[in-house]
């Protein structure tokens, strides 16, 4: 084990990781794990944590992949788990930076593999729950009571990282622990997507992300202005010929 210690916030310490991996790679394991948040509205935080935030989350996560992914490709694959949250499927109040770097690494872990697939590399983006560690444990987290959240949504580590691994088996890309799925769908169950016939088929990639996450939904209510409405997610298409989508409409009752 070449351990290496480094403040990912900043360049100096990115450009360190990167050099130990080229130096003592290559890697078939790379887990961006390193993370924290701060608690409170936006306009009341230090801009300077959230800019850190943004850079640790997904700055240094771009980096790091940036680097591995020629190693694992010249070796025939790899694996890469960027650690997410529920909190990317939760836009509340409090947590606005944090939620929304959580997102990207949902959609930027989706769209790269699809480009890395051929090169035998399995991505990953992993949303836990409260998961019991030191991560609640810093002073801008301090006012959190961790009693308020009810014991059957903790997560114990080895959990998380079970689960993870299971998942690297399997196709799926963007997984969500099985206590937290129903808070995600709820957080989900408003959302509503208005999409052009001629931009349909980008959809496909986006609808595998939402049936990755959560699996086989049933759709209820197909009315006349052809909304397709989940239990916990709304798609609506913008046109008023329902003939000319009965085809894909077809491929998107397949796809989940």
């Amino acid at each position: 084990v070449h351990a290496v210690v480094a403040d990912l916030t900043t360049i100096e310490g990115v450009a360190r990781a990167m050099e130990a991996l080229r130096q003592q790679g290559p890697v078939d394991y790379l887990v961006n794990n390193a993370g924290f948040s701060t608690a409170g509205e936006f306009a009341d935080q230090v801009i300077d944590s959230q800019y850190d935030m943004v850079s640790l989350h997904i700055n240094a996560t771009l980096a790091l992949c940036r680097t591995a992914i020629p190693f694992m490709a010249e070796l025939g694959g790899g694996y890469i788990i960027n650690v997410a949250s529920i909190a990317a499927f939760l836009p509340g109040g409090g947590m606005a930076v944090y939620g929304a770097s959580k997102a990207f690494l949902n959609h930027f872990s989706t769209a790269l593999q699809a480009e890395v697939a051929a090169s035998g590399i399995k991505v990953q983006s992993l949303c836990p729950g409260h998961t019991r560690t030191e991560f609640h444990d810093t002073a801008a987290l301090s006012g959190f009571d961790k009693s308020t959240v009810p014991n059957e949504l903790w997560m114990e580590a080895d959990a998380v990282v079970t689960a993870s691994l299971q998942a690297l088996a399997t196709e799926q890309v963007v997984v969500v622990g099985e206590r937290s799925r129903p808070v995600c769908r709820k957080g989900l169950q408003h959302t509503v997507l208005i999409i052009d016939f001629d931009t349909l088929r980008s959809l496909r990639h986006g609808l595998g992300l939402i049936k990755a996450a959560f699996g086989r939904p049933k759709f209820i209510d197909l009315g006349p202005d052809l909304d397709l409405v989940p239990v916990h997610f709304r798609i609506r298409f913008r046109t008023q010929d329902i003939r000319m989508h009965e085809g894909e409409m077809r491929h998107i009752e397949k796809v989940f």
